[in-house]
Formats: structure tokens, C-alpha cells, sequence
């Protein structure tokens, strides 16, 4: 089932989990800004996830943008 985004939508159903999130803005020198490309929805959006009770924000930043960088390098 592909995912769906409810962007201000009354009738979103209600969170059923609250789970912290963190994105990285990483841009070049020219300004350009890396975007990735969603598989569920073909959507552009920033490197990030979901925080982890193991990691703190500026770790996981760090490390989902070194993990993606290498698998895309692939």
C-alpha cells in the first residue's frame, strides 16, 4: 500500500504514534540544495528519518546522510 500524505486535511485520521523526526538542508557551494526522490510516493524531499531512543538528532543527521550518499554512490 503506497504511502499518503494528509497536508492539512480535516479528514486525516488521528496519529495513532508521535515519534520525533529530524531532515538535513545540505547545500553545495553554488547553492544547489540535495533533494532525494521517494520510492512510495515519487515525492522530492530532504535527507532524514526518525530518531532513534539510541541516537541523538545531530548523530543521526550526520549518519542517515553518510548511508544514503554511499548507497547512492552505488
Amino acid at each position: 500500500m503506497p504511502r499518503r500524505d494528509y497536508f492539512y486535511d480535516p479528514e486525516a485520521p488521528k496519529p495513532n504514534s508521535i515519534r520525533p523526526a529530524a531532515a538535513v538542508a545540505l547545500f553545495d557551494s553554488g547553492g544547489n540544495i540535495l533533494l532525494l526522490r521517494r520510492k512510495d510516493n515519487d515525492k522530492w524531499t530532504m535527507p532524514g528519518g526518525t530518531l532513534g531512543r539510541e541516537r541523538k538528532g545531530s548523530h543521526l543527521n550526520f549518519q542517515q546522510f553518510l548511508d544514503l550518499f554511499y548507497s547512492a554512490l552505488q
